[in-house]
């Protein structure tokens, strides 16, 4: 049986943003999930043979310290 043709994508709006949009006191230092959530969720998404393509802020792109966002997109394209 052939694969179904689908589109998958998922948009990582990082624990910062929404501490900003409501309100809270610390997002300036932005804490961030993305490096406990990415790793799993490739690992998730690799068991399925699934492709996916991830939407992130870009703030959290330009962060060395963000670096599993980095280590996906490499992983990804490969």
């Amino acid at each position: 049986m052939s694969k179904p043709y689908l589109s998958l994508s998922l948009d990582m709006d990082n624990q910062w943003s929404y501490m900003k949009i409501h309100g809270e006191e610390g997002w300036e230092e932005y804490p961030s999930y993305l490096d406990i959530f990415v790793p799993h969720a490739l690992q998730v998404l690799e068991e399925l043979d699934l492709k996916i393509t991830f939407f992130i802020v870009g703030q959290d792109a330009a962060f060395e310290k963000k670096s599993s966002v980095s280590k996906a997109d490499c992983r990804c394209r490969a």
